[in-house]
């Protein structure tokens, strides 16, 4: 406990730095402003924070309300200053997630490097950072959840913070209680479901106290952000655009397929890699994302660089993200490009893990056979 708590002094120092440094560099992505910062300093002004009416124009925060609950002190301050802590918690989280994904040590440094280089060449990021968007924090919540055995405490809490955009809980969340349920019991189950009701009821608390009739507001604009016809890249939104309503049934097929596999890999599987295919499947699957939630595909790609051993395997991995990083630059570059023709990202991916994957495991079992049969193959 006692370095846990020397960790969090640590991180809290460097973060403090990073923001005196940067002082003079004024950063509030547009979500963060709009959809946190925004309805919190609204909030402290006993002000609705779900309004189309905002100061700093019609543009409502969509975000749910626990968060601005349990941040809601965001809003006395200036939204540079909890923007840049807000950045560094969430880049410095993914460093924590390739750590955690090593086994708690730092990888090899090429493969540390390889990581980084992922990281910052995937288009998506560049959206988040500039937005300020939840994507990555959402990632670092789950993985503390599943790789940190004594961070049990906190899973309420961090399971509150994940549904600040519920969308990509619709596999994990399942898993993960499968996963209890299968190993510890339905009342041990119950318990997490009880708790982390109690606890998105205290984080409720101070936009009550501030204002008590925000709920009419949340609605009204959580149900008028259904009724628009966003361009979002996924296969939900794109199929049927393009080839009609059979494209609702292939996505039902997928959506069930990728569900059954997220399920049984939770039930099979250790949990750290069940919630790999999770998060990578959410992208794919869900009804309502944008290219910068792919970033929960990163994982899945940190855990192959990490440990695949073949060589072939690892040329198929990174062939595949380079070819794929040029052509989403390249469809990018100097121009405008909508948002919602980045839906086949995520399926192009789920198809280029599984390949590296069996490629690794056929390669590894043709290794260990005997000679004559290596040859008979």
């Amino acid at each position: 406990m006692k370095q846990a708590k020397y960790i969090l002094l640590f991180a809290a120092a460097v973060c403090g730095l990073l923001v005196w440094l940067t002082r003079e560099i004024p950063y509030c992505g547009w979500d963060f402003h709009n959809s946190l910062w925004g309805p919190t300093n609204l909030l402290i002004q006993h002000q609705t924070p779900y309004t189309f009416d905002a100061p700093y124009g019609p543009y409502p925060g969509v975000w749910m309300p626990t968060l601005i609950g349990a941040l809601f002190f965001f809003g006395y301050l200036p939204c540079d200053i909890p923007a840049k802590v807000w950045l560094f918690a969430e880049l410095a989280g993914f460093l924590w997630v390739i750590w955690m994904i090593a086994g708690y040590k730092l990888p090899s440094p090429w493969k540390l490097f390889v990581c980084i280089l992922a990281l910052a060449m995937f288009p998506p990021i560049w959206f988040h950072i500039r937005l300020g968007q939840f994507s990555m924090l959402f990632v670092v919540f789950m993985m503390v959840i599943v790789y940190i055995p004594k961070s049990e405490r906190f899973w309420p809490l961090l399971l509150v913070l994940g549904l600040s955009k519920p969308q990509l809980t619709i596999l994990v969340y399942p898993g993960l209680l499968l996963s209890i349920w299968h190993k510890y019991g339905f009342l041990r189950a119950g318990k997490l479901v009880l708790f982390t009701g109690l606890c998105a009821l205290i984080l409720l608390i101070p936009v009550f106290w501030f204002y008590l009739t925000w709920v009419k507001d949340f609605l009204f604009i959580t149900f008028g952000n259904f009724k628009v016809a966003w361009d979002l890249p996924t296969i939900f939104v794109q199929l049927p655009y393009l080839i009609g309503k059979s494209g609702y049934v292939i996505w039902g097929v997928l959506v069930l397929a990728t569900m059954g596999v997220s399920l049984w890999c939770w039930i099979r599987k250790e949990p750290q890699k069940a919630l790999l295919v999770s998060l990578a499947g959410t992208p794919m699957v869900t009804t309502y994302a944008s290219s910068w939630d792919f970033l929960l595909l990163m994982p899945a790609f940190f855990w192959l660089t990490i440990h695949l051993k073949e060589r072939i395997a690892r040329f198929v991995l990174f062939a595949s993200m380079a070819i794929l990083f040029v052509i989403q630059i390249s469809l990018r570059w100097q121009r405008d490009y909508p948002d919602g023709r980045q839906w086949w990202i995520p399926l192009a991916l789920n198809m280029v893990f599984p390949v590296s994957l069996a490629i690794e495991s056929f390669k590894s079992k043709k290794k260990s056979l005997p000679v004559e049969q290596v040859a008979a193959i």
